[in-house]
């Protein structure tokens, strides 16, 4: 009886990190390539950015995008149902378990069936709850991402995001109206008055996040009802760079005159 050759088996990638890499690489690749940047040059490019980064210790998991954007809707809740705020409209502290309305049931309503414990020490790691005596209560409305890794991942959600947007838009078959996506920008804006603009910008920028999020709130599917979803929202960043140069538009070539022209 002839003994079968072991063979090593075959090491994949996981399918949803695969895809989402590949759809980050062909939304933004041609992007550049259609605005002049060499395909030659961007594959050497690639190749000697790659080669300076080592393995990860931990494999992808495209859950984490959806974790840490899901993360703040822990808060709009808490801050906007009537089940988890008083008379006055606050929202009120909340025991982690137990009968009535409770930390756990409410993060429930984000992550079905999902652990909890990541959950609340996420929360309270980035200073968005605080835990006293046994209960817990929201100190802000938002969630600052303060370790690496949730940073990284939410950063990476924002850049994902918006080429998403960029690709919809500029997508030939695109079916409906585009997405929205609108700049002002100055290139002459005087660097003193840099400070101003950003505390005025983080002001009237978390203002109308925090209303669009109540619209949003308001409303939104709940679970049991069998209708089509999607992950819909709105993103905004500040643009801070360098003064570049004068713009001179080249006058296009005139065609040369015919010899009936000329006379």
């Amino acid at each position: 009886m002839k003994r079968r050759k072991k063979t090593k088996a075959a090491v994949r990638p996981a399918l949803g990190g695969a895809a989402e890499s590949r759809e980050f690489l062909e939304a933004l690749v041609p992007l550049m390539v259609d605005a002049g940047h060499s395909p030659k040059r961007l594959v050497a490019e690639f190749k000697e950015i790659c080669a300076r980064m080592k393995e990860p210790v931990r494999e992808w998991d495209p859950a984490d995008l959806a974790y840490v954007a899901d993360l703040p809707h822990v808060l709009s809740h808490w801050h906007t149902d009537q089940h988890y705020t008083d008379r006055e409209g606050k929202p009120r502290r909340l025991k982690l378990r137990g009968p009535g309305p409770s930390l756990s049931a409410l993060i429930e309503r984000v992550y079905p069936g999902g652990d909890l414990d990541p959950v609340v020490r996420a929360l309270v790691r980035t200073r968005a709850v605080r835990e006293h005596d046994g209960s817990f209560e929201p100190i802000a409305h938002n969630v600052l991402y303060i370790e690496r890794t949730h940073a990284r991942h939410h950063a990476l959600l924002s850049v994902f995001e918006l080429l998403r947007t960029v690709t919809r838009n500029c997508a030939a078959d695109r079916r409906g109206p585009p997405l929205l996506h609108q700049t002002a920008i100055n290139p002459w804006f005087p660097e003193r008055h840099l400070p101003e603009l950003h505390e005025r910008l983080k002001r009237q920028a978390a203002e109308l996040l925090w209303e669009f999020d109540r619209f949003m709130r308001r409303r939104e599917s709940s679970r049991g009802r069998s209708e089509p979803v999607r992950r819909v929202g709105l993103g905004i960043y500040a643009i801070e760079d360098r003064a570049g140069p004068s713009v001179r538009w080249t006058r296009s070539r005139e065609r040369p005159q015919t010899a009936r022209a000329k006379r």
